[in-house]
């Protein structure tokens, strides 16, 4: 089985792409990437998720070895288990960005990821309940956590989390964006709050210093995506694809609309690039 020429790597968001409902990959998908590995295509995972929550969902696989986790905040080598690229917001503008938030949005609540874990605020653990319970069970310690984001210190985020009680997912991104423009990088996953990196920090950014390490040029990426955090990466790769369930501002950037995650759309367009 002989992958074509056009498509030397493979990068998919997980969650609502690779994963199923369940958020595991299913054994389709399995077999999709392994046939891929074996014909000497790359495959790599591009998620919102760090790399505590995307490693031990990508782990059955067993051939996704690179993962560009949190945004394109940081790169884990799967296999490895180690950070090998990390790009967190400049220490110096978070205050800034902290003042222009509560200032436009008092009841503002926050979350956040170091290389080292994760906390929340009080009020972010009850707008995410599900964010939190998901890091709690991969792994976070209950003695991680801190009242208020003004308890951590020095801070090296890898990626904000910002929560409004009232305001949420691409509604709250339009309201965000404006505050921080040119200052960091703001998008979202399709969850109830943004996700804030560094500035010009993406999917798209990162996936293409890992390709350019590898010696992939942009028009051999094949790169699946469903969210609006992925809209870079979807028109930055050579051919790009949005499952049904995508949201509308990754279904316009993909070159492609395939049948739902739930149904291995990705799997199904790995078997047809392998021929």
């Amino acid at each position: 089985m002989t992958a074509r020429p056009s498509v030397r790597l493979i990068a998919s968001d997980l969650d609502g792409t690779l994963l199923g409902g369940d958020g595991r990959l299913s054994e389709r998908t399995i077999a999709a990437v392994r046939a891929a590995d074996e014909s000497g295509v790359i495959v790599v995972a591009a998620t919102g998720r760090s790399h505590r929550t995307a490693a031990p969902r990508l782990e059955p696989a067993e051939v996704i070895r690179t993962a560009v986790c949190s945004n394109g905040a940081s790169v884990y080598d799967v296999a490895g288990r180690r950070i090998i690229g990390h790009r967190p917001i400049a220490d110096d503008v978070v205050p800034g960005l902290l003042v222009a938030l509560r200032s436009a949005h008092p009841d503002v609540c926050f979350g956040w990821e170091t290389a080292e874990g994760f906390g929340w605020e009080h009020d972010f653990a009850h707008l995410a309940p599900e964010h939190v319970r998901d890091r709690l069970l991969d792994g976070t310690r209950a003695d991680e956590l801190h009242v208020s984001i003004d308890d951590v210190g020095p801070r090296r985020l890898t990626k904000l989390l910002v929560g409004h009680p009232r305001i949420h997912s691409n509604d709250w991104l339009a309201e965000v964006s404006p505050l921080l423009a040119g200052v960091v990088q703001v998008s979202t996953s399709g969850a109830a709050f943004v996700e804030v990196t560094d500035d010009g920090v993406d999917k798209a950014s990162t996936l293409a210093s890992v390709c350019a390490g590898l010696g992939v040029d942009r028009s051999e990426v094949a790169a699946f995506g469903d969210q609006s955090n992925d809209v870079a990466m979807l028109e930055w790769a050579g051919r790009s694809w949005a499952p049904a369930n995508a949201h509308a501002s990754a279904m316009a950037a993909a070159d492609t609309v395939v049948g739902p995650h739930d149904d291995d759309a990705v799997a199904q367009v790995i078997e047809d690039l392998l021929g």
